[in-house]
């Protein structure tokens, strides 16, 4: 028996720019690589900095995949890890 390990087939969207407005808010959930063939399940964090930038994140389970110290970086780091945004029914 082979174990199912795949995620997919949910509605998701790889616009950068909105998950970076959104997780100023709130915690938006993401699949992201974790490595060849898998991907992983994780949440954006984002807090305040003293240069006004803020620190975006994207981690699980103590992973941190996304470590960004402005918005741009950020998102160049989510397009290299092909995350997919699982958007908020609200958003």
């Amino acid at each position: 028996m082979t174990t199912i390990f795949q995620i997919g087939g949910y509605d998701t969207s790889r616009d950068y720019e909105q998950l970076a407005d959104l997780m100023q808010k709130q915690s938006v959930i993401c699949i992201v690589d974790y490595e060849r063939d898998c991907r992983d399940v994780a949440h954006t964090l984002w807090s305040p900095s003293h240069d006004g930038e803020g620190v975006w994140q994207l981690s699980a389970r103590g992973i941190t995949y996304i470590y960004g110290f402005n918005r741009e970086d950020f998102i160049k780091q989510c397009q290299s890890r092909n995350v997919e945004i699982i958007f908020p029914h609200a958003a």
